[in-house]
Order: structure tokens, then sequence, then C-alpha cells
């Protein structure tokens, strides 16, 4: 069987791997007697999302028939910005203070979430008592959102901050892709050497044999 001398072209070695930009997952932790401003905190991030930037979820997306906590924990520790929705009411929620409150600091400690306390209302929360008390708070000042005159302004302020996280995790992230793609390319070095050094050789070869034919036609044709 002729032999493909062509399989080893160097061209074919290191083929360039796609770097991608994958939506930035937000989750919302909240209380639901502050579904209102959540809701309006969601219309301002509308931009984001329907730039593919962000995407964003929330218990109210929870499917029929499924189990509700699993469903929401996964959601908590697969997102990239975990948003708190600070009122009075989420103080008080046992699930939102006890649970998601509590993973979301862990995931903060580990580096694997940035997480954004909003303060929506005033409460007692600027003490040592507080776990997120240690984070920088929105918005501007930590002036709950519910003490403007404008709100719209207050919330332009969080989305902006936000749109600043999501660009600088992006950056990052494409970083350590960047990274990646350099370390993979230094351990294929070796071999893509290795392959052009097959493919010249192949080469030679082919051209030895096409000038050993050629020879052998002359000799035919003077005897």
């Amino acid at each position: 069987m002729e032999e493909d001398y062509n399989r080893f072209s160097p061209t074919q070695v290191l083929p360039e791997k796609q770097v991608s930009e994958d939506p930035i997952k937000i989750f919302y932790s909240y209380s639901r007697k502050d579904l209102d401003m959540r809701n309006a905190l969601e219309d301002h991030l509308s931009t984001l999302r329907e730039a593919g930037k962000i995407s964003t979820w929330h218990d109210l997306q929870l499917e029929a028939g499924t189990e509700w906590e699993p469903a929401i924990l996964h959601k908590l520790d697969t997102a990239d910005i975990i948003l708190l929705l600070i009122s009075s009411g989420f103080i008080a929620s046992k699930y939102c203070y006890g649970t998601e409150l509590k993973r979301a600091i862990a995931r903060h400690d580990t580096g694997t979430a940035r997480v954004i306390p909003i303060i929506l209302r005033d409460c007692d929360w600027n003490h040592p008592y507080v776990p997120f008390s240690k984070l920088n708070v929105l918005p501007t000042h930590a002036n709950p959102i519910a003490s403007w005159a404008n709100q719209d302004e207050a919330f332009a302020i969080v989305a902006k901050r936000i749109r600043e996280t999501v660009d600088q995790l992006n950056a990052q992230r494409l970083a350590e892709q960047k990274a990646e793609e350099r370390r993979r390319q230094k351990l294929l070095a070796p071999r893509a050497v290795e392959q052009k050094a097959e493919w010249e050789r192949l080469q030679r070869e082919q051209q030895r044999r096409a000038e050993e034919e050629k020879q052998q036609q002359e000799l035919d044709r003077q005897q």
C-alpha cells in the first residue's frame, strides 16, 4: 500500500486551541420579602445578560418536580459571583443566613467565588458577628438602596460595579486559559520536533525513490 507522506505535515502538528468565553454565572441569595428589589437589580443587569456576559439564577427558576435544596446548593456551589441581597429579612431567614451565607463565605475564603453583599434596606450588619461584614459592600458608602431618593441611581451604581467584576473575572479566566495553552504547547513541542523530523525524512525518501525510478526508466530506454 502506498504511504501517505502528507499526514506528517508540520502544519498539522500543533493546532491552536480556541479560547472560549463562557458567561459568568451569578447566583442571587435573597429573602422573598425583597423580591421586588431583586427584580429591579435583574433589570439593571439585563445588558450584561443580553450580551452573553452573564447568566443569572435564583430560586424562582427551579423546575417543577425537582428537589429544591440540592438544586439551589448546586447553583450556589458552581456560581462565579454570589450576590447577597442584604436586609433584615435576609438576616432573619434561617436558610439565607444560616445555609446560603455560610456556603458563600466558605467559597469566598477558598477563592472559588466572588461574594458581593448588596445592602437593600437598613439593618444591623456592620459588626464582627456578621460573616459578610468583612467584605466590601455595595452601593456607594454602604447606603441602603431603599434610602436613596432615586433607587435607579443606586441600582445603576451596583450594576456598574458588578460589570467591572465580570470583566475582571473574564480577564482572569482568559489569562488562565492562555497560560494553560502555553503549557500544552510546551508539552507538545518535543513531539512536534519529532514529527517534523519524520516528515522531512519521508520527503527525502520520497525524493530518493523518485530519482531511482527516473534512473531506472533511463536505463530501460537505453536497452
